[in-house]
């Protein structure tokens, strides 16, 4: 029987490696029934952790936390220290992925304080890296850094390049997220090089995904789109079906810039139904508040309003703030088409107020951008242009070309407005703009100009955006969505 076991061990590790997960399975299922009647606590237990780390791997987060608790158990039982910290840190990232942030943070910490008391780095390093995870989730980035750099610290001087590679990994992911793409996409390359060395195929599709969602920010669709659709690709390969999903989301927020709704809400919805069969609420959270914007800009403001309603509260219980920042932002945009300018303000400055309390630079500027053009409307001009200096301002500090653009159109509609810089700033980004963004800064240089160039740059934009959505959305979009409205001159009787 032990013979047995151990090469059930062996294979069931060599499989998980080469990503063949069908065959893990097997060879894990067979070892843990086995463990279980040897009598032997530490491989019972050691056979348990597998086990779990297969059903996560296969998104089964229920079996996992089953499976990762018995492992626990029979460490203790077993007196195996290292044993127990392992289980915990597999144990930390299954509750994560349900949501139950307390409980995962103590199964991390209590991680962290075995790997110590054992003076073992490699292992410490790994419970910082997953705290770092945990707190970057949350948009705590301060704390979140410095566990990622002490994780990085401490795989490095014992020689761990694994944990080198996903401290390396959650470092470029959160510079990308907040904005500094240099230094993101040099950790990101130093990660890649490290999953080659080791051939770790899921590390090579991690940094696909940041990859794309980097060039996806800088306005490089092209790039972006070769990124993303080969990760999507391996993420299948590997039967990833938790990574397919956030891959799906990404797919949906490129194909959105492009002005191809369509093809935008079938991956985000992609998104949403595995978020929703594996029980992950922060995927449901995140599919529901990048639906909520497509849907409004269709002219489905009901829907829109319950993805959002289905996010936000996700958010708050969970304390997803970067996350409830865009839906926030997403919610305010579909009240201002729906004429409810008090609520949209209000709700502006609420995703502001967030967005400046996490440090979220990137969104911080889109939310000043449209903040400032609501304030245009009702005549609060000092405010407003209060708002859009310090959007464009963020803008040019991130790189990012919508909120420059558009900051910079609006501001050309206040009193000592420049259009013609406007205009210049507009032809030198546009190729970087996505297409809803590119649409209205022609229409709002029409409104400054009068131009009608602008507004049949305008109107062509538009046409995109309808030829590229639902067919059911295609009256909807222009009879209930104000600026496409404005843009078409369609009177409500249209269709």
């Amino acid at each position: 029987g032990e013979a047995r076991a151990r090469v059930l061990l062996a294979q069931a590790q060599a499989l998980g490696v080469l990503g063949k997960i069908a065959e893990q399975g097997e060879a894990v299922r067979e070892l843990s029934a086995l463990a279980e009647s040897m009598g032997d606590p530490r491989f019972a237990g050691l056979a348990a952790w597998h086990l779990g780390t297969w059903h996560g791997n296969e998104s089964r987060w229920t079996e996992a936390e089953t499976a990762f608790r018995r492992a626990i158990a029979h460490s203790i039982g077993a007196g195996d220290a290292e044993l127990e910290g392992q289980a915990r840190g597999s144990l930390g990232h299954t509750l994560r992925h349900f949501g139950r942030f307390d409980e995962a943070r103590a199964e991390y910490e209590c991680a962290r304080r075995i790997a110590r008391a054992r003076g073992a780095s490699h292992s410490e390093g790994r419970a910082e890296e997953s705290l770092g995870t945990l707190f970057g989730m949350q948009g705590r980035y301060a704390e979140s850094w410095a566990c990622f750099v002490r994780s990085l610290d401490l795989c490095h001087g014992v020689g761990d390049l694994e944990g080198e590679r996903t401290a390396r990994w959650f470092m470029g992911l959160q510079r990308v997220y907040l904005g500094d793409h240099s230094e993101g996409r040099t950790h990101l390359a130093e990660s890649l090089r490290l999953a080659q060395v080791l051939g770790c195929r899921h590390g090579e599709a991690s940094v696909m995904l940041i990859m794309g969602l980097s060039h996806l920010r800088c306005g490089e669709f092209e790039p972006a789109r070769g990124q993303l659709e080969r990760c999507l690709v391996l993420r299948r390969e590997l039967r990833d079906r938790t990574g397919e999903s956030v891959v799906a989301g990404h797919l949906g927020q490129l194909h959105t810039a492009l002005g191809r709704y369509e093809d935008a809400m079938r991956f985000l919805r992609v998104q949403f139904e595995i978020a929703r069969e594996t029980g992950e609420r922060v995927g449901v959270a995140l599919a529901s508040a990048f639906l909520g914007p497509v849907l409004g800009a269709c002219g489905d403001a009901r829907e829109a309003r319950r993805m959002f309603g289905e996010s936000i509260p996700i958010c708050r219980e969970l304390s997803l703030r970067r996350v409830e920042g865009y839906a926030l932002h997403g919610l305010a945009v579909v009240a201002a088409q729906e004429g409810e300018r008090e609520e949209a303000r209000s709700l502006f400055r609420e995703a502001l107020a967030l967005r400046r309390a996490i440090g979220y630079a990137p969104g911080l500027a889109a939310t000043l951008c449209a903040l400032g053009g609501s304030l245009i409307e009702t005549g609060d001009l000092d405010a407003a242009r209060e708002c859009l200096v310090e959007a464009r301002e963020t803008g040019h500090r991130l790189a990012a070309q919508d909120p420059v653009v558009l900051a910079s159109c609006h501001l050309a509609r206040l009193p000592g407005g420049d259009g013609a810089a406007a205009e210049a700033e507009l032809r030198a980004r546009e190729a970087c703009l996505g297409v809803p963004a590119r649409m209205e800064a022609w229409f709002l240089l029409h409104r400054v100009t009068g131009d009608p160039d602008h507004l049949a740059r305008a109107r062509g934009l538009l046409s995109h955006l309808v030829e590229h959505a639902p067919p059911a959305a295609h009256v909807p979009m222009l009879e209930r969505v104000p600026l496409h409205r404005q843009i078409a001159v369609v009177p409500p009787s249209a269709g």
